[in-house]
């Protein structure tokens, strides 16, 4: 079992993302970009789980044996759980080509949006800033205030 303690310090690790919704963690990460925590279990022991799947653990339930939890909002550092799913290996492959096609459909919208309303003087600085609301990082209300101080 989980102690209290390693479930009260897991909300001590990440910020809540108010434009996404997501919960960003921001503590220890895999090389592929996935958070790690280190959960002190009742007997004394430390498990190391994916922070997402702790997330869910604690906040939704067990993980059924052979499932995996997914990301439905495509943000490996999220642990909020309203944007996990359990499902399979083949279901994750699935929704990441779905992914993968909705996010090139939305930069050529954002890198449009960018070039006809910010007018930048080069289409490398456009596509950074589509890039920038693409990842969530701004939205494109503060790209119009943006464009209105140019």
């Amino acid at each position: 079992m989980i102690t209290d303690e390693a479930k009260a310090n897991f909300k001590e690790k990440y910020v809540v993302n108010h434009l996404t919704g997501c919960w960003l963690w921001a503590a220890g990460l895999t090389k592929q970009g996935y958070g790690v925590f280190g959960a002190k279990m009742e007997d004394g022991s430390m498990k190391t789980y994916r922070a997402h799947r702790f997330s869910f653990e604690i906040h939704v339930g067990e993980v059924p044996e052979g499932m995996m939890v997914l990301h439905e909002c495509d943000n490996r550092k999220c642990v909020n759980p309203d944007h996990l799913a359990v499902g399979t290996h083949i279901d994750n492959m699935n929704g990441a080509s779905l992914v993968i096609a909705q996010q090139e459909k939305q930069f050529q919208e954002n890198l449009k949006w960018v070039i006809d309303n910010t007018g930048l003087s080069t289409k490398k600085k456009a596509i950074r800033f589509a890039l920038v609301v693409l990842r969530n990082v701004v939205s494109t209300e503060h790209l119009q205030r943006y464009a209105q101080m140019q």
